[in-house]
């Protein structure tokens, strides 16, 4: 689901609430619509930077560098905190295990591999001056 059709769910939400009399928190819908849009961005960093579209990163390829880049996306998610583990896997496409092995995949290489850990390094980095990780 996109940002725009989560704002538009919640807002006719809204509207049948108010035909019904009936009140409706919308703080933690709120809140729901940011981390949409949040792994959006997540996404869009990653592809970016590794040279892919969105609809690449969010496709069934297995290519390695673009396997890579999506595993690393994944984890920048959980990292910052936008999402369960199937959450993120819903946004990616794919179950919660294949969450959990790229989160473990990349904390692994990033601890054998020092360039992959300053490339990994350095898109958590920019990713944080672009969106502040929830409380």
């Amino acid at each position: 689901m996109t940002p725009f059709e989560l704002e538009s769910a919640i807002q006719e939400l809204k509207a049948l609430c108010d035909r019904l009399g009936v009140q409706l928190v919308i703080g933690s819908a709120k809140r729901q619509v940011a981390v949409v849009k949040h792994v959006e961005t997540v996404q869009r960093l990653v592809a970016d930077a590794y040279g892919y579209d969105l609809r690449a990163l969010r496709g069934k390829s297995r290519v390695s560098r673009l396997a890579w880049a999506r595993m690393s996306a994944m984890a920048l998610c959980r990292d910052f905190g936008l999402g369960s583990l199937a959450s993120v896997a819903r946004d990616f496409y794919r179950n919660h295990a294949t969450v959990t092995h790229a989160c473990a995949a990349v904390k692994a290489r990033c601890q054998t591999e020092p360039s992959f850990a300053v490339e990994y390094s350095t898109l958590r980095d920019r990713l944080a001056t672009i969106i502040k990780r929830p409380a």
